[in-house]
């Protein structure tokens, strides 16, 4: 029995490295399996995590590419549209920086962020450029209506004295240079609603803008030329009055200078007088026309009255030197 003790402590022992080989393997073993199951789960809450910013990144870099070539879009969507497309690219970033580059859903997210950051600074721009629109809008709106105030009150006014209304085109004149700056700020309009494309409600803006600017233009035009017309008019017609005047003043000048004979008053009283009479009746005749078409200027109410008292006096005058010229010859 004791030649067989050296060979049991040698199976004891190789029983014993045995058990502690397969038990250090067994821990290895468990080691490698719990850490592969961490890793596994590291794995699947890195998915997770992926999976629901890109559940909402795609989904908003697909409206904001929608919100970016809708020509129907709501322009003031721009600017919110881009800070939640930043929101959530800062957030994608905070995992993308310590995530594996070779993970597909990582690469997935990656995509989106690219995508959401190529859109970014196009909204942010088209925001910007929105409303660069709205002040310039604006600045058109308060432009027409200042226009518009002189020229409103012009035409409000009742019919007024020719000096009244040279002073109203004087001013009109000086307002209507700015009508060249509406020109100038309409094409800027235009040139940014350009760069807003395809955003239709800017460039609907910019079409009854550019209308108004086109009746407040023509306005201008219209009344401008309306009270030139009548201002034109009164000076014809104080012209001819001149004229009739200076007749009477040089056939009265003829009557008081010498004793002229009887066959040269007779012919005033039988030609001079009636025509006189029919260029004060043919004055009197424009001066009723004029204050029925008219719609700014007033005719000086004293033409008519003045000239047919110098004819009256004209005419007095000529029947004393006609009566004068018969005495002097009865008595020869």
């Amino acid at each position: 029995m004791r030649r067989n003790e050296p060979s049991t402590r040698i199976c004891l022992q190789d029983l014993q490295t045995r058990l502690t080989f397969s038990s250090v393997f067994l821990q290895n073993k468990r080691a490698e399996l719990e850490q592969a199951l961490k890793a596994k789960a590291e794995e699947k809450s890195l998915h997770d995590a992926v999976d629901r910013i890109v559940s909402r990144l795609v989904p908003l870099v697909r409206d904001a590419e929608e919100l970016r070539h809708n020509a129907e879009a709501v322009p003031t969507q721009y600017a919110p549209k881009a800070e939640e497309l930043k929101k959530e690219v800062e957030a994608a970033k905070t995992i993308i920086v310590n995530a594996p580059t070779s993970d597909a859903h990582v690469q997935q997210l990656q995509q989106a962020v690219a995508n959401a950051e190529t859109l970014i600074p196009d909204l942010e721009e088209r925001a910007r450029l929105w409303e660069e629109f709205l002040v310039a809008r604006n600045d058109i709106d308060a432009l027409i209506e200042k226009l518009q105030q002189p020229l409103d009150a012009v035409v409000a006014k009742p019919k007024r004295s020719a000096e009244e209304a040279t002073q109203d085109v004087a001013n009109l004149r000086q307002s209507a240079q700015q009508l060249a700056d509406l020109d100038n700020k309409i094409a800027n309009l235009q040139r940014i609603s350009e760069l807003l494309d395809p955003l239709e409600s800017a460039y609907a803006d910019v079409r009854f803008l550019d209308v108004d600017a086109e009746q407040t233009r023509h306005q201008y035009d219209t009344v401008l030329s309306d009270v030139d017309a009548e201002l034109e008019d009164e000076t014809l017609l104080k012209q001819s009055a001149d004229q009739v005047t200076k007749e009477i003043d040089d056939i009265s000048k003829m009557i008081d200078s010498t004793d002229p004979e009887k066959s040269i008053l007779d012919t005033i009283a039988k030609s001079d007088i009636p025509a006189l009479k029919a260029q004060i009746n043919r004055i009197k005749d424009r001066i009723v026309n004029a204050d029925a078409s008219r719609k700014h200027v007033t005719t000086d109410p004293k033409i008519a009255e003045d000239l047919e008292n110098k004819l009256a006096k004209l005419e007095a005058e000529l029947d004393d030197a006609i009566k004068t010229s018969m005495s002097m010859t009865r008595s020869n």
